[in-house]
């Protein structure tokens, strides 16, 4: 069972939510990070203007792999 995919899903609320626009440009440097990242293999991030949401699901290989992921410097 541990070796069966794990999805974390979150959702985010910002004191000062920022447009569409502006989280590509805050978070663009970290598509090739992801990529590379052989425990994750999906994420896809939205955001949701008019509720000042904004959040990202990822599909990691093993709920150990996810499990390391929220504990590291990235995630914290």
């Amino acid at each position: 069972m541990s070796n069966q995919k794990k999805v974390l899903f979150c959702v985010f609320e910002p004191d000062d939510p920022k447009s569409v626009e502006q989280m590509r440009q805050m978070f663009i440097g970290s598509y090739p990070i992801f990529a590379d990242m052989e425990a994750v293999e999906y994420k896809c991030w939205w955001v949701d203007e008019d509720r000042g949401q904004w959040g990202a699901l990822y599909v990691f290989r093993s709920a150990e792999e996810l499990e390391i992921y929220v504990g590291s410097d990235r995630w914290l």
